[in-house]
């Protein structure tokens, strides 16, 4: 299931949908928030590495700050983006799952909500 979740969240975060409000909205709690929250950070470095190749520096340092919106046409346009987040997807929510990293469903997002995360995970432990 964090297999699951950590796709659907990897493909959610370049649609227009907010992954907090979606994360809230099924609420996802324990393991599933941090591996929604691995979701959005697979998608994050496998846009930075695609942006450095493709795009403008500019794009490159607002996706890495946190503006993966920008992204929405890129993986219509270069359908391998998705295969390689789903592939990075399936590696990295594996640990989450095993190391058992628990949070909150605020923290399903990405940015400044993102740190929330952490806290959750230090009280919650």
């Amino acid at each position: 299931m964090s297999i699951l979740i950590t796709c659907m969240f990897a493909v959610l975060i370049i649609t227009p949908i907010s992954t907090v409000a979606i994360g809230m909205a099924i609420q996802l709690n324990g393991v599933f928030v941090d591996t929604a929250a691995i979701g959005v950070a697979v998608i994050t470095i496998v846009l930075i590495i695609h942006s450095l190749k493709t795009d403008k520096s500019g794009v490159t340092i607002a996706v890495a700050m946190g503006s993966m919106k920008l992204m929405i046409p890129n993986p219509f346009c270069h359908p391998i983006i998705l295969l390689l987040t789903l592939t990075t997807g399936i590696t990295y929510s594996v640990p989450v799952a095993l190391f058992y990293v628990i949070g909150i469903s605020a923290s399903t997002g990405f940015g400044l909500v993102g740190l929330v995360r952490y806290l959750a995970s230090i009280n919650a432990s």
